[in-house]
């Protein structure tokens, strides 16, 4: 059989966040590992987000952390003297009431007058109010529901943690997969935009021949067959393969069946695009 060799694997190297170039460390032909830094992206403003997004967990956590212990000692000696002011200036502002309703019944008093003091007893009865229940607040802790929504509150501040950080390590672009660069479109101080490649990589160790076959030869063909590949650009060279893939049906227009080879590229003098010839002996 007869075709031209193919990448197993040819991956286009794009960036998930948008930001300024800053470095690049791929040229055409490095051999790169998987996981290997290619291009780099500014990463200030995404530092700042991860430390905002850190104080925020703390604040979130510390909050949690005081509603669980409940009010301090001196906090509960401090709401009760609140509700002790409360209670002695709505009792002196109830006596003043009291004298000035007698005044105002006996005329002494305009209208004007009486509404004043009426005004200031409801202020007095409010704060009143108000302080016995800061202090039943303090003396009985936090609520359960007051406490689900602290918890509530430090879980969002973790998953946006999580995001500011994941969004960091997107600066880093890597390469997914071990191989060959075969293009870089990345300049430092150019912008990436996500989707966009700013580099090819093409996995170089195992190659693909990909030929067509007639229906008398598909019979005999099977995954797992061994293969003897040779290509005219190295005479008296014999590399070794495999069949890979039989398709179970031939083209429509074709009349003929794909196969697949893999090629194995141990010392990388294969190149995609190559011309190679496939012997499968079948009996």
């Amino acid at each position: 059989f007869h075709g031209k060799l193919a990448a197993e694997s040819t991956v286009s190297v794009s960036p998930k966040v948008s930001g300024r170039i800053v470095q690049v460390n791929a040229k055409i032909g490095d051999r790169v590992e998987k996981g290997e830094l290619l291009v780099q992206l500014e990463t200030e403003q995404l530092a700042l987000q991860v430390e905002q997004a850190q104080a925020a967990l703390d604040g979130a956590k510390a909050n949690l952390e005081r509603l669980r212990e409940g009010a301090r000692p001196e906090e509960i000696e401090q709401a009760k003297a609140n509700v002790e002011q409360a209670n002695a200036n709505y009792a002196n502002v109830k006596l003043q009431y009291d004298r000035s309703k007698k005044l105002y019944e006996s005329g002494v008093l305009t209208g004007q007058e009486w509404d004043a003091i009426q005004a200031q007893l409801r202020v007095a009865e409010a704060q009143k109010i108000a302080a016995e229940k800061s202090l039943d607040l303090v003396e009985k802790g936090a609520r359960k529901t007051d406490l689900d929504a602290a918890a509530a509150a430090v879980r969002q501040a973790e998953v946006a943690l999580a995001s500011a950080k994941l969004q960091l390590d997107y600066a880093f672009i890597t390469s997914p997969i071990s191989g060959v660069v075969s293009s870089v479109s990345a300049e430092v101080g150019n912008m990436a935009a996500p989707g966009v490649p700013v580099a090819v990589v093409v996995d170089m160790d195992s190659l693909e021949l990909a030929a067509h076959v007639g229906e008398r030869e598909v019979v005999k063909l099977k995954p797992g067959q061994p293969v003897a590949v040779q290509l005219a650009v190295l005479p008296g060279r014999v590399f070794t393969g495999k069949v890979e893939t039989v398709a179970p049906a031939a083209d429509l227009q074709t009349g003929l069946f794909g196969i697949t080879i893999a090629v194995e590229n141990l010392d990388g003098v294969l190149r995609p695009g190559m011309y190679a010839s496939a012997q499968v002996t079948v009996a």
